[in-house]
C-alpha cells in the first residue's frame, strides 16, 4: 500500500523558484505592471506616432504593452499569492511532522528516567529503549527472584538445600 508524502525539500525549492521568478518579472515592470507608462519600462520598446510613422502600428503597439503590462501584474500577483500559499501549507507538514515526532519520541522514551525524551536524539532514545525490559521479562525476573529467595529461606531454617521444586523441573 502505498502512503501519501509530501517532500518538503521539494515544497521549498518551489517555493524559490517562485519567488525567483517574480523577482525577475518584478524587475522588468517594478510595479508589477500595475502603473507602467510607456515611458518607464516599455519606453524604448514601444515608440509613439511619430517614431513608428504609421498611426496604426503605433497604436497596435501601444495596446500590445498596455496587455503586456496587465499580464505582467497578473503574474506577479499569482506568484505572490502561490507563494504565501505554499509557504504556509509548509508551514502546517513541518508542524504536523514535528507533533509525530516529538509522539514518538514519547513513545520511545524511556519512563523511568527523568530526561525529556524530545530533547533526547534518536540514538539515545534508540539506546534507553534497548535497556527498557518488557512487563513480561520483569515478571519473570521478580518469580526468579521470589524462586530464589525461597529457596534461600528454606537453607537457612533447615540448613540444606530445599527439596521444593518447581512444577516443571521434577525428574
Amino acid at each position: 500500500m502505498n502512503g501519501f508524502g509530501v517532500d518538503l525539500g521539494a515544497m521549498g525549492q518551489a517555493i524559490k523558484g517562485i519567488n525567483d521568478t517574480v523577482a525577475a518579472l518584478k524587475e522588468i515592470a517594478p510595479d508589477g505592471g500595475h502603473l507602467a507608462s510607456t515611458t518607464s519600462t516599455f519606453g524604448m520598446l514601444c515608440p509613439g506616432q511619430d517614431e513608428c510613422g504609421d498611426e496604426v502600428l503605433a497604436d497596435a503597439l501601444e495596446e500590445f504593452f498596455d496587455r503586456w503590462r496587465w499580464g505582467l501584474r497578473h503574474l506577479v500577483k499569482e506568484g505572490t499569492e502561490m507563494v504565501s500559499a505554499l509557504t504556509d501549507t509548509k508551514t502546517v507538514y513541518e508542524q504536523a511532522e514535528d507533533k509525530v515526532k516529538e509522539a514518538f519520541q514519547l513513545l520511545l522514551g524511556n519512563p523511568n528516567s527523568h530526561d525529556d525524551p524530545t530533547k533526547q536524539s534518536w540514538e539515545d532514545l534508540a539506546r534507553s529503549g534497548l535497556n527498557q525490559t518488557t512487563p513480561g521479562a520483569q515478571w519473570d525476573k521478580a518469580t526468579k527472584g521470589a524462586a530464589d529467595a525461597w529457596d534461600s529461606s528454606v537453607e537457612d531454617v533447615l540448613g540444606e538445600e530445599t527439596s521444593f521444586k518447581k512444577a516443571g523441573d521434577r525428574s
